[in-house]
């Protein structure tokens, strides 16, 4: 497989009881050998990746550590036409009308038709 050099968080060991933090390149021959690769769309840290990112030792014992395990993955050919939509048709001009606003007195109706299906795109709640 040919290599990919992607961004990461890493989290080190500076000395006892102190951890540093830093995004830094990371190359798919850095990963260890029986890991499966994919396709990630989005990531997110949860809390244990927080608690590991600050050295809690009973969520990661061994350092460097990169933590964030929540993904989204999709196979590359249907990621490659989600972002020709997003460069052609979905840019943000051609999104607006599927964006509304709501003051905290419409937000009941509007929840109610979202439950009933009747609500399209997001709803901004002004507070």
């Amino acid at each position: 497989m040919k290599s990919t050099v992607f961004k990461a968080m890493i989290v080190e060991e500076a000395s006892q009881k102190t951890f540093t933090r830093k995004i830094s390149e990371k190359s798919t021959d850095e990963l260890p050998d029986g890991d499966v690769l994919v396709n990630v769309l989005y990531s997110s840290l949860n809390y244990k990746d927080a608690l590991s990112a600050s050295g809690n030792k009973g969520v990661t014992r061994k350092y460097p550590h990169t933590p964030g395990i929540d993904s989204q993955h999709c196979p590359m050919h249907i990621r490659k036409k989600i972002w020709e939509k997003l460069a052609v048709d979905w840019k943000l001009k051609n999104l607006n009308h599927l964006v509304s606003e709501v003051d905290l007195a419409g937000l009941d109706e509007r929840i109610e038709a979202m439950l009933q299906g009747r609500s399209k795109g997001r709803t901004l709640v002004k507070l």
